[in-house]
């Protein structure tokens, strides 16, 4: 069994995780295709940031709420450790994970 903390967040839980990780220390966060418009300039506490951006070839109702929600897209593409664009759509949390954490899991 692993010591390791994994913080994984998606859309408005991926901004908390964020916000939460600035006081507290973790081995991995994981955002998923997060949404919000209040977030730190400030890196959270991690050893390793992945980002998991939906990119998904047709909109549905889920994009249009993330993007009124203030999805951050590519916009944190430099800030974090390891970024990857996934051809699904926002509530398609389960096909973003899917192959991506593996090794971490």
């Amino acid at each position: 069994m692993s010591d390791k903390t994994i913080v994984i967040g998606h859309s408005y839980g991926g901004t908390t995780a964020t916000q939460v990780l600035r006081d507290r220390e973790a081995e991995v966060l994981v955002t998923v295709d997060p949404v919000g418009r209040v977030w730190s300039r400030r890196k959270p506490k991690v050893k390793r940031w992945i980002n998991i951006n939906a990119t998904p070839l047709k909109n549905d109702f889920s994009d249009y709420i993330a993007l009124l929600g203030g999805k951050w897209g590519r916009a944190m593409e430099s800030r974090v450790d390891e970024y990857y664009a996934v051809e699904c759509n926002h509530a398609g949390f389960f096909w973003m994970m899917d192959g991506i954490l593996g090794e971490y899991l």
